[in-house]
């Protein structure tokens, strides 16, 4: 009988002991949510929300055409990517297939090279990125300059 009381007391202190230990876990992580404020829901500059207006800028493709914005027209998809972007390779395919349902007039895609570093040559990355928006888009591979 000895045995089974002194089970039932270690159980109950363990319990109290976990209940403790969790409730100064939520307690802590309460306060780093209050320390992060709204920061860590805040979207970068670089990133335009949806219906957004782009600001100005310019981009020249390989054949030495100038793409800004005054040539994108109402209503139109366009999508800037850039190879070794992880993001951009994970959207890719989900790019593609949203590109395919507006059809090639209605979509430019901007593949976006730096270029000390990469240039349209076989085996860029650029390459890959036109390979497989080339269906569904009108394309522009570029060397990107804000201004």
């Amino acid at each position: 009988m000895d045995y089974m009381i002194a089970s039932v007391v270690l159980v109950g202190l363990l319990c109290v002991l976990n209940l403790v230990l969790t409730y100064g876990i939520v307690r802590r992580l309460r306060e780093q949510v209050a320390d992060v404020g709204g920061k860590a829901l805040e979207v970068p500059r670089s990133v335009l929300g949806v219906g957004a207006t782009v600001g100005s800028f310019s981009a020249v493709d390989t054949e030495g055409s100038s793409l800004t914005r005054d040539d994108l027209s109402e209503g139109q998809l366009v999508t800037f990517m850039s190879p070794g972007c992880p993001a951009c390779e994970e959207l890719l395919p989900l790019v593609a297939e949203r590109a395919r349902e507006y059809g090639p007039e209605r979509v430019l895609a901007v593949v976006v090279r730096d270029a000390d570093k990469d240039n349209v040559g076989e085996g860029s990355g650029v390459r890959a990125y036109l390979e497989r928006l080339a269906p569904v888009a009108r394309l522009r591979p570029a060397t990107l300059v804000t201004s």
